[in-house]
């Protein structure tokens, strides 16, 4: 069984909240255990920040979600790409800083790339490329 997992960023706080969304088409908010059991609690989230888990992990162990800016080791060089949802084709895929689609995120080793930030914090990050 695969993990089901969004995340967005509080409207207050700006953290992180991590758990199942539920929009009415006005506000988002996601809903997390609090007890670890069974008690749920609902943040509002900012709607634009809501992502989902790609079910991959970057070579730290770090799970990627859906807006995360990954550094990807090429055969030219280091570079950056964001993770966004493509809905022609019901899958993840990476995008570079012109948000041109370079394919399918199933084409790219996640273990070769690692999660450098998101596109709702760090936008600047996908302004550059490294190359060796």
């Amino acid at each position: 069984m695969r993990e089901i997992l969004f995340r967005g960023k509080d409207v207050i706080t700006d953290d992180w909240i991590y758990g199942v969304p539920v929009s009415n088409g006005y506000i988002t908010c996601i809903f997390k255990l609090t007890d670890g059991v069974s008690e749920m609690t609902g943040f509002q989230v900012k709607t634009e920040t809501v992502g989902q888990y790609t079910g991959l992990c970057d070579r730290n162990g770090k799970k990627i979600f859906e807006g995360d800016i990954i550094e990807y080791e090429e055969q030219y060089g280091i570079a950056r790409y964001s993770v966004a949802y493509r809905n022609k084709s019901a899958c993840f895929c990476v995008k570079s800083c012109n948000d041109i689609i370079m394919g399918d995120f199933t084409f790219y080793d996640s273990k070769k790339c690692k999660v450098i930030g998101n596109v709702h914090s760090n936008l600047e990050l996908l302004g550059a490329t490294e190359n060796d």
